[in-house]
């Protein structure tokens, strides 16, 4: 989604569809986390209380996507085995 930021006082702003802030969980009025990712030139925004919660920090995000494509293909087959099996009726496999 393209947005256009806009000046407010000394700031830039980014207006946020109200869609996607629900799907965020977040309402007018609640706090985010502004984070830039020197590492690829990406602004982040996270919801405050999870930001909190769960301590995510972009370099977590960069380590998680790195695993995800050296070992996405490899958990994806995995799934897809379990997701055989009980279709099959048999037992799943998990231990």
């Amino acid at each position: 989604m393209i947005r256009k930021l806009f000046r407010t006082g000394r700031t830039l702003a980014l207006g946020v569809p109200e869609a996607l802030a629900r799907a965020a969980g977040l309402a007018e009025g609640d706090y985010v986390v502004v984070e830039h990712d020197a590492a690829t030139g990406a602004l982040l925004v996270w919801p405050a209380t999870l930001h909190e919660r769960l301590g995510l920090r972009s370099a977590y995000l960069r380590e998680v996507a790195e695993f995800l494509d050296a070992y996405g293909p490899a958990l994806a087959a995995l799934q897809a085995a379990a997701d055989r099996e009980r279709l099959e009726g048999g037992k799943p496999w998990r231990a």
